[in-house]
């Protein structure tokens, strides 16, 4: 198959298993909850060290949405079946429902039905999924729930309440819709510079809330780029990619691919919707601070948080 026609309704298996984690990478390394699909592919990125897997297994666990296993299985629909019946966050049903309506509704017939047959043998074959799986629940109490409380209230001194309100509840929702508005803003509003016949766009809001995940319409044209973007992070804002190009220089991950520029320029011409994502997203330094701004943002809240607690408490 062609580099240039690969979309995401047209993968071949490899290609299939080299989705999962940069999405999940990506999303979820919001607040150090980065996940990966251990010892398999991050994206076409092959990972060497298995202490290094068990990291990302953990944050991916802090994260709290869905085991390895669920959220591999669910994206890997998503990616083959997007914008029909079958995909679980289908965002021609709206924004709502593509935002996390799904995870309040019946999953529609046709989700189940293709999600069984998604070949999930390369993942039920690594000890790390089958662990996580199993022991999942008892996995959350600690890892989400109680580490994130008990190391400000024993390091730092801090109550309790404030400790599993700040470090627990608030991160898990802003995360939470981090996420989700990949699925809803990044598929519904935006330019398609690389393919306008598929519904992902580029997004830059959440290319600043999600580390880089808003460059939508590329990562579904080409699936199998490691950075899920095709300018990376020397010209935009894009940790998680600067985080997988450490790993590399770390020599704890290689076999890293993306597609040729003249193959890009080639479907930019053949299907893109005339934009030119260079001369949009050209600006290095105002797209880091604007990244870096918006990512310190939810340590303001926070704090902002903490402090009128504080003060109703000092009434009391």
């Amino acid at each position: 198959m062609s580099t240039t026609n690969v979309d995401s309704t047209l993968m071949n298996d490899k290609e299939k298993i080299a989705l999962e984690e940069k999405d999940e990478l990506q999303l979820e390394s919001i607040d150090a909850t980065d996940a990966s699909s251990p010892p398999i592919l991050i994206n076409t990125i092959l990972m060497k060290s298995y202490g290094e897997i068990l990291l990302l297994a953990f944050a991916n666990t802090m994260a709290l949405q869905n085991d390895i296993y669920e959220w591999c299985r669910d994206h890997r629909v998503h990616h083959k079946f997007s914008e029909t019946n079958a995909d679980p966050h289908n965002s021609r049903r709206g924004f709502f429902f593509a935002h996390m309506g799904w995870l309040l509704l019946k999953k529609h017939p046709d989700v189940r039905e293709k999600g069984q047959k998604i070949d999930l043998s390369d993942l039920w074959a690594d000890p790390i999924v089958r662990f996580q799986r199993r022991f999942y629940i008892p996995l959350i109490v600690l890892i989400w729930g109680f580490i994130p409380t008990f190391i400000p209230y024993y390091l730092w001194d801090e109550r309790p309440i404030f400790a599993f309100l700040g470090c627990v509840c608030f991160r898990y929702v802003y995360v939470l819709h981090c996420t989700w508005l990949v699925n809803s803003s990044a598929h519904l509003s935006g330019h398609r510079p690389y393919n306008q016949n598929i519904e992902p766009r580029e997004n830059n809001s959440v290319v600043y809330l999600a580390f880089g995940e808003g460059y939508h319409n590329y990562h579904h044209t080409f699936p199998w780029d490691y950075s899920a973007s095709e300018l990376g992070y020397r010209y935009n804002f894009n940790i998680t990619t600067l985080l997988i190009d450490f790993f590399e220089w770390c020599g704890l991950a290689y076999d890293l691919k993306k597609p040729p520029p003249h193959l890009i320029k080639a479907r930019m011409g053949r299907s893109g919707d005339g934009t030119n994502n260079r001369t949009i997203r050209r600006a290095k330094f105002h797209d880091w601070a604007m990244g870096i701004f918006v990512t310190l943002s939810q340590l303001i809240v926070s704090l902002s948080l903490r402090f009128v607690f504080m003060t109703i408490r000092s009434y009391y």
